[in-house]
């Protein structure tokens, strides 16, 4: 009967402790507060230059999913336009673009990799020119939206200061 208490306490010991290095080891993410952390990304972004103009458009549709479009216009002309979101997908939460090219649709999942409440970093490695995104709330209020990656191994960068305007 000893015996048997002890192995009881054993795996139930064993059981805690795996339980407790799995959760501080990552498992799943509070996404909730992960969304949270991003909300000031909500609202209407806008960058003009001379003629161009660059425009992200994000909405909250629920707490663990935002929907974008983002706008580049020369003049009159759309020259690129994409759907975004950012929503979980198996235990981590990714941002997914989705644009046409050449009349074919194309798109890419970037994982996030870091989220501090002021800055949201998100990557795939896989995709060429663009295998980082990154946005960063700065202290007067607008963003900075970096674009960055490597093709046919030169360095990429876009970079966008983006002002809120609703």
């Amino acid at each position: 009967m000893k015996h048997s208490r002890l192995v009881i306490v054993y795996f139930v010991t064993l059981t805690i402790i795996i339980g407790s290095c799995a959760s501080v080891g990552g498992g799943k993410k509070n996404m909730k507060h992960e969304f949270e952390k991003m909300k000031w990304m909500i609202g209407y972004w806008k960058q003009q230059s001379g003629e161009m103009v660059f425009a992200e458009t994000w909405n909250r549709e629920s707490d663990t999913l935002f929907k974008a479009h983002s706008i580049t216009l020369m003049g009159r002309d759309t020259i690129f336009y994409e759907q975004i979101r950012i929503e979980p997908s198996d235990g981590e939460i990714f941002l997914w673009t989705l644009y046409k090219v050449d009349g074919k649709s194309q798109g890419f999942a970037y994982k996030l990799i870091r989220n501090t409440g002021k800055a949201v970093v998100f990557e795939n490695k896989s995709v060429p020119g663009q295998s980082r995104i990154e946005y960063h709330l700065r202290s007067d209020g607008s963003v900075s939206l970096s674009l960055a990656g490597t093709d046919s191994g030169e360095k990429v960068l876009e970079r966008y200061m983006l002002r809120k305007l609703d």
